[in-house]
């Protein structure tokens, strides 16, 4: 546990939730043994909390009363003790503030509980985007600004930001080359298929001339007879 004294408002907060637990939902008394220790201390009446004013103030015990000879005190404070403790193990093993009522007296003390549930942990140790921000660009001569340079390392748990995401130009700019990249596949296939198209047809033309007599043969010039 943490020894650092819990603030009022967060003692009031954990009371309230301890009252308000199925632990406590079964004795009455403890309830308000617990309630009324808690509010006198918080009131800094720490002074008054002894057995006979306990006594008379909770278990309404008249000015006869004789803490040497009647326990209620004494066994009602031993109850409470054992029902905080089965509280802050089961219940309220989360809670933000754990409170104890020490052996030999009745003045609770109060400490920070350093058990704590993992999400909330990382959520209070994790500071907020707004204000990471803000500290990081805070103008200079601003309060800000003056706790940056009492505490430097503070500015070290500024997160980087996280790149983002792939633009749409970015798709479409590998979309117009894929299609780029096909339509130059189709114009060399096609070329190829076009060059092999005109070489076999000139041959076979030829050839038919051949077989058919058409080609031309250059003329003869005829010579006169000499007689």
């Amino acid at each position: 546990m943490q020894h650092t004294t819990p603030a009022a408002p967060a003692v009031r907060e954990t009371l309230e939730r301890l009252l308000a637990s199925e632990t406590f939902g079964r004795s009455e008394r403890a309830r308000k043994l617990l309630r009324y220790l808690v509010e006198r201390e918080q009131a800094g009446e720490a002074d008054r909390l002894k057995g006979f004013s306990i006594a008379m103030d909770v278990f309404g015990k008249d000015g006869d009363f004789d803490p040497s000879t009647d326990a209620v005190v004494r066994v009602q404070a031993g109850r409470l003790r054992d029902l905080l403790q089965q509280y802050f193990a089961n219940e309220g093993v989360a809670e933000p503030v754990r409170i104890a009522i020490p052996r030999g007296g009745y003045v609770p003390s109060y400490e920070l509980n350093a058990i704590r549930l993992p999400a909330e942990a990382e959520a209070e140790g994790k500071p907020q985007p707004a204000t990471e921000e803000a500290a990081a660009t805070a103008p200079p001569g601003s309060p800000q600004d003056a706790r940056n340079r009492a505490h430097p390392a503070a500015l070290l748990s500024v997160p980087a930001v996280a790149p983002a995401a792939p633009s749409l130009q970015r798709h479409l700019q590998f979309f117009w080359l894929a299609i780029a990249l096909v339509i130059l596949m189709l114009g060399v296939l096609i070329l190829r298929q076009g060059s092999v198209v005109l070489l076999t047809g000139g041959d076979t033309a030829v050839e038919t001339a051949v077989a058919t007599g058409s080609i031309a043969a250059p003329p003869v010039e005829t010579l006169p007879q000499v007689y």
